[in-house]
């Protein structure tokens, strides 16, 4: 099945539905929306970068920098997306993996390794997923900054503390401006 077709069936499907006539008016147009993007991103990517499914009926137009925190050039820039199955997007939107610009497939340490293994990716043997151009190197510097969990573990002489956060807010050199900037913020 074509893209195209697929999406102009899921469409037909919301007009027939029973919703109220402005909510089938919102979900059409996100859907275009999504499937205008998915399109662009289709235009750099083949394929979802974990699993290899190619299939565009089991994939997600994934943004690495959220819709949300995007500007409207972003939004639908085919380089602010990647191909992923939906269990992949699901943990690469949550910030359980990430991607480094060699093509690293990072795996968060607070990610439960035992339910990634059940979803397909081995984490003590994460993919190489191929290298990102000069566009998606900057959303993937975004995503790991921002969206990536990473832990922080110390302990002292009474207690031992345990920091989960997105690496934005952490500096451990003290070099870090947006991490000083939220912790002035307190």
């Amino acid at each position: 099945v074509s893209q195209s077709r697929y999406e102009n069936t899921e469409e037909q499907k919301i007009k027939k539905s029973d919703i109220e006539e402005t909510q089938k008016k919102a979900l059409v147009t996100a859907r275009r929306g999504q499937g205008k993007f998915k399109e662009n991103v289709f235009g750099v990517e083949k394929e979802c970068r974990i699993t290899r499914v190619s299939n565009p009926a089991h994939l997600i137009a994934s943004h690495i920098k959220p819709w949300r925190e995007s500007n409207n050039p972003e939004r639908l820039h085919a380089c602010n997306g990647l191909l992923l199955t939906p269990s992949m997007d699901h943990l690469f939107d949550r910030g359980f993996i990430s991607f480094s610009d060699q093509g690293e497939c990072l795996v968060s340490p607070v990610a439960d390794k035992g339910s990634l293994l059940k979803m397909g990716l081995n984490c003590e043997r994460p993919p190489r997923v191929g290298s990102f151009n000069v566009d998606q190197r900057y959303f993937l510097e975004h995503h790991r900054k921002n969206l990536f969990f990473i832990k922080y573990e110390w302990e002292c002489e009474r207690c031992r503390f345990t920091w989960i956060r997105p690496a934005f807010s952490i500096a451990l050199d003290g070099d870090n401006k947006d991490s000083r900037r939220s912790q002035s913020n307190r």
